[in-house]
C-alpha cells in the first residue's frame, strides 16, 4: 500500500467523522429548539416582578 493511499482512507475517515459531528449537532439544535415550544394549554403568559414567565392557575 503506498502513501498515498493511506493518507487517502485517514482523510476520507476524518471526513466522515466530521460529517457525523455536524449533522449530530444540527440534530441536537433542532431537538432543543423544540423544547422550548409553547406549553400546554393550562399554562398562560404572565408577568412576575416584571419578568414573562408561563403561569398556571391550581386549585
Amino acid at each position: 500500500m503506498t502513501d498515498n493511499n493511506k493518507n487517502g482512507a485517514f482523510g476520507r475517515a476524518v471526513r466522515r467523522i466530521a460529517a457525523v459531528a455536524v449533522i449530530s449537532a444540527a440534530a441536537l439544535s433542532l431537538a432543543a429548539g423544540s423544547a422550548q415550544a409553547r406549553p400546554p394549554d393550562i399554562w398562560y403568559p404572565c408577568t412576575i416582578d416584571g419578568k414573562p414567565m408561563w403561569c398556571m392557575d391550581v386549585n
